[in-house]
């Protein structure tokens, strides 16, 4: 019986992922993306090679050390020129969020990371309609936990909003 449950259960995880094949998924993101050994990228690539053959899936990482989403903004032109992705994964809002010791805030305001955030969705599918667009909420990191707390409330409930959009996926 638990046999025939853990099949079930790869059964619907293989399904779940199964549009992924064919497709270009490009990883867009700060340091976590970047890595090149254990990174979050990675470990998507692995998940989706341990539950169906991912030989017809390209990855692309487009992951920067220390970026923001105004860097993801900036490069996302040259990503779609370049690449022109059927998904693209945003792991981003890290080092937006971190509380700069010579400023004592973020390095955005709540408001400025939505319009960007929002700015970098609207490009990615401006062309044409992608397949999805997956979003990842940042962990939390800060050092002053009362400032970082209250923004990264705001920046959650800023993506869950943004979910609302068709083809945007909260991760």
């Amino acid at each position: 019986m638990a046999k025939q449950k853990n099949a079930q259960k790869i059964q619907d995880q293989t399904s779940l992922y199964s549009w992924f094949k064919g497709k270009k998924i490009a990883f867009i993101g700060d340091s976590v993306t970047a890595d090149l050994t254990g990174n979050y990228v990675t470990m998507v690539a692995d998940r989706l090679a341990s539950l169906l053959d991912a030989s017809s899936i390209e990855i692309i990482n487009s992951g920067v050390d220390s970026s923001s989403v105004l860097d993801a903004l900036d490069r996302l032109p040259d990503v779609l020129i370049e690449s022109d992705p059927d998904v693209f994964v945003f792991f981003l809002g890290i080092n937006d969020s971190k509380i700069f010791r010579q400023i004592d805030r973020p390095l955005l305001s709540s408001t400025e990371f939505e319009k960007s955030y929002t700015s970098l969705l609207d490009l990615a599918d401006a062309e044409r309609q992608r397949l999805k667009i997956l979003v990842t909420i940042p962990p939390l990191l800060f050092e002053k936990i009362n400032i970082g707390i209250g923004f990264l409330r705001t920046m959650r409930n800023m993506l869950r909003q943004l979910e609302k959009l068709q083809y945007v996926k909260i991760v």
